[in-house]
């Protein structure tokens, strides 16, 4: 292995009963996609994900050794964050985790309960995900489901592989991941940028909506925000067919003579 490397230990120890290979996959993945997460924040000029290689494979416990293709700083800092933030887990009272990392958090904590995760950064200390993640669950808000209605300005807009576009709620200023199905498309494509209402599935985080699966959309008309045809002929009548010198000399207090 080349030197400024850095190499992850994944292994899956079976909790309750032989594991399942479906979940040491979505572990894995779970794993892989926290660290594609963490380099998008701390390298976000990067544009292209690491490319993570199997370089052992254990299996009297199901264990692997990842590294990066080649040398990368922001594998490095990637996988240290990861890392790190399991270690606070399982000891701080609150760690500051981003929304996209709560939502691995309690995929990961679901496989927990049938299997317990362990990640060792190079040759440290193993740290077992199954602690971190409960003591996280213990303080991170509960999520609910519910028919709502949002507003907010539409963002970005994806329909690979997913159709999805990010909504800037009024009401709390926070992002909101908005999934639409193939025939709002066009509409959703044609208010971009604007201020609309959407009506829809809504997830809350505690109080905060955090993502949607929307029904309808439909634009918001904002103050001032007149099409130029609604003023087109107003005051056209006004004034009947005279020169406009005569008209001019009248509304001055004027006269020809």
């Amino acid at each position: 292995m080349e030197s400024g490397n850095v190499t992850l230990t994944i292994s899956f120890e079976e909790r309750a009963g032989p594991l399942a290979i479906s979940d040491v996959v979505e572990g894995t993945k779970l794993l892989l996609q926290w660290l594609e997460v963490a380099q998008a924040w701390l390298w976000p000029s990067r544009s292209t994900p690491v490319r993570w290689i199997l370089l052992e494979w254990h299996h009297s416990i199901p264990t692997m050794v990842v590294a990066p293709g080649t040398p990368d700083p922001a594998a490095i800092q990637a996988a240290q964050h990861v890392y790190s933030t399991l270690k606070m887990c399982a000891t701080a009272s609150v760690v500051n985790i981003a929304i996209p990392e709560e939502r691995i958090f309690r995929r990961l904590a679901r496989l927990a309960d049938r299997l317990e995760p362990g990640l060792q950064l190079n040759q440290e200390a193993v740290v077992f995900l199954g602690p971190s993640l409960k003591r996280v669950l213990e303080w991170m808000p509960m999520e609910s489901e519910t028919e709502g209605i949002l507003e907010g300005v539409l963002g970005s807009v994806t329909v690979y592989p997913k159709r999805l576009y990010a909504l800037w709620s009024t009401a709390t200023g926070r992002r909101v991941e908005v999934q639409f199905p193939a025939t709002l498309q066009s509409e959703v494509v044609s208010h971009l940028g604007k201020l609309v209402r959407v009506r829809g599935r809504v997830t809350y985080r505690g109080r905060y909506p955090i993502r949607m699966a929307a029904t309808n959309l439909e634009a918001i008309r904002e103050d001032g925000d007149l099409p130029l045809d609604h003023f087109f002929g107003i005051g056209r009548d006004w004034f009947d067919k005279r020169p406009s010198g005569v008209l001019t000399r009248e509304l001055w207090g004027g006269s020809d003579e």
